[in-house]
């Protein structure tokens, strides 16, 4: 936080930013790690915002963004302007971008069969204008083949889990989940990742495509936020994100049944099978 505190002091003198207000702090798994704040602000005598990072993750966010107004040549799918930015390091930077108009409406939350597919078309829209091979140096995990990829970060994600495991077993006595059923789950996934993923080729992506970054205009003009997490991520992998972002993580499912849970998923699954073989995945 400190850090962020002075790469904050530092641009704002040095672009002679004027009346900051916050309007949003992003955090690391937990409040104590503040990774990303960003501003709205006045530059040279408009509207702007200003995005400072510090991210544990690796993160590029004003190349990537630069990158995809190279190669778009979308006129429905926009991106704010990159007035101004530094990457101090991997990790670390800061940039000051075009802000959006202010008739702009985020897509709602839990998606409406009508929303979903409108969603989708941009969804679509994106991908045919974005690049698909990386604009950065590969970090080494985007070496990986699709499969092994997948398995480094389910084995990240496990340490999470381990780690909160293990402390609510000390404060308890008890295991969150069973460690069994667990585990057998993971086992059956992680087989299934190889079977499907062997041959499936790596993709620049933008990573965090969902409800909370995509804003309508109008009929004729979405833009897109956030390309904090562009990297290269296996074919089909986006799909499944956003089907985990709108639906799967919308609500507590602990007293739904299972034909009503599915009731809600199939629609998306069916809808997003027809979007690979339009992308010929």
């Amino acid at each position: 936080m400190e850090n962020l505190e002075k790469i904050i002091e530092q641009v704002t003198k040095k672009l002679s930013l004027t009346n900051l207000q916050e309007i949003y702090r992003g955090y690391y798994y937990s409040q104590d790690h503040v990774r990303n704040i960003i501003f709205k602000c006045e530059y040279q005598g408009k509207q702007a915002v200003l995005k400072v990072y510090d991210d544990p993750r690796e993160s590029r966010e004003p190349t990537a963004l630069i990158a995809f107004h190279q190669h778009n040549k979308s006129q429905l799918l926009k991106a704010p302007t990159v007035y101004a930015h530094e990457e101090i390091s991997a990790n670390t930077g800061w940039l000051l971008m075009e802000k959006l108009p202010d008739s702009a409406q985020r897509f709602e939350k839990n998606l409406s069969d009508q929303g979903r597919k409108e969603f989708l078309q941009m969804f679509l829209e994106y991908r045919l204008n974005f690049p698909t091979e990386t604009v950065l140096e590969k970090s080494l995990p985007e070496y990986l083949n699709s499969t092994n990829f997948h398995l480094f970060r389910i084995n990240r994600w496990l340490e999470l889990a381990t780690k909160q495991n293990s402390n609510y077993f000390l404060q308890t006595g008890q295991h969150i989940t069973d460690p069994q059923i667990l585990i057998s789950k993971l086992q059956y996934s992680l087989n299934l990742i190889r079977e499907v993923f062997m041959d499936r080729p790596m993709l620049w992506s933008h990573g965090h495509f969902k409800n909370h970054e995509l804003f309508k205009v109008s009929d004729q003009e979405y833009w897109l936020l956030d390309f904090a997490h562009s990297k290269l991520f296996p074919q089909g992998y986006e799909l499944a994100f956003m089907i985990w972002s709108d639906y799967l993580m919308s609500e507590n499912w602990q007293n739904t049944t299972t034909q009503d849970w599915l009731r809600g998923l199939n629609p998306w699954i069916n809808e997003t099978i027809d979007l690979a073989k339009k992308l010929k995945y």
